[in-house]
């Protein structure tokens, strides 16, 4: 009994320390992944704090009014008579090879 008794002693303290080594190895390996997590993070907040100072600059005011000086000068506002009813756009012409049977007339309610 005593042999007996010993040997499971021996082998519940090996599975023990099996069990504390697996342990071990998968807490550190958790560990890694948080700091390659949090490296990630750091990298990804830089990367904000960069673009939030691009857009800073890119958005000044006295930039946006050069901008808009050079590019939108030509610019004029829209008179009445470039203005036009969507009725009298005309159709585009149904693609080649499709037979469409339906007219402008009845346009989404049969041909369709």
């Amino acid at each position: 009994m005593t042999a007996r008794g010993g040997w499971l002693w021996i082998v519940g303290a090996l599975v023990t320390a099996l069990v504390a080594f697996s342990q071990q190895q998968h807490a550190r390996e958790l560990r890694n992944d948080l700091d390659r997590l949090e490296d990630d993070l750091a990298e990804r907040r830089e990367n904000v704090r960069v673009l939030e100072a691009e857009w800073s600059y890119l958005s000044r005011p006295e930039r946006i009014k050069d901008l808009a000086g050079r590019h939108l000068a030509d610019l004029v506002p829209v008179s009445v008579h470039q203005l036009s009813r969507v009725s009298g756009i005309p159709l585009a012409p149904p693609p080649i090879g499709i037979d469409t049977t339906w007219s402008q007339s009845g346009a989404g309610e049969e041909g369709l």
